[in-house]
């Protein structure tokens, strides 16, 4: 039977070992969330920013969204609602959790991007004027929406991402084997 303190450092490793693979866990859905970056596209085609500020009595900080231009919150969208929420659905189809676990070469790495890049910038062309997207700010979204989807998807390339998962997940365990101690004739108890 264990004493207190053997029981104690047992229950310690036990938590340890649980807790790295924990924290292997949120390594990986941290790698794999895409939220961040598409809420950062949602509000540059709002024309907001985020904006921290401090709460006076909890001495908290926190972020708001906030239009670029107060007096008028529109001023600055790059397209409607409508709009908005047709480009966010078009990036998603491309940067999800899915998506970036891919195992693609490199030239299929570069055909897919090719093949999203003319789709896209169709889309948008097509579409310009039922989702507000006004003339001068075609080229500079479809350039902007390029750069935020290309590097994520490189990810993709030789199943790098997969692999690198195996070092997320490795963690260490250790086991204690407590013997009874066994009483014989000539030793001392």
């Amino acid at each position: 039977m264990l004493n207190a303190r053997e029981n104690s450092e047992v229950i310690e490793q036990s938590y340890n070992s649980c807790h790295q693979g924990s924290d292997a866990i949120s390594a990986i859905q941290y790698r794999l969330d895409t939220s961040q970056t598409l809420e950062a596209i949602e509000l540059f085609l709002k024309g907001y920013a985020i904006e921290v500020r401090r709460d006076p009595e909890s001495n908290r900080y926190f972020q708001v969204h906030v239009p670029l231009c107060e007096e008028n919150p529109d001023r600055f969208a790059i397209a409607n609602k409508e709009g908005r929420q047709a480009i966010l659905n078009i990036i998603t189809t491309q940067f999800n959790p899915q998506a970036i676990q891919g195992n693609t070469t490199d030239v299929s790495y570069v055909d897919h991007l090719i093949r999203f890049h003319v789709n896209f910038a169709c889309d948008i062309i097509e579409n310009c004027y039922n989702w507000g997207i006004p003339d001068s700010k075609l080229n500079f979204l479809i350039d902007f929406i390029m750069s935020v989807v290309e590097m994520p998807l490189t990810r993709t390339l030789h199943n790098k991402e997969r692999e690198s998962y195996v070092q997320t997940l490795r963690t260490v365990e250790s086991n204690t084997i407590h013997e009874p101690r066994k009483e014989s004739l000539f030793s001392k108890t």
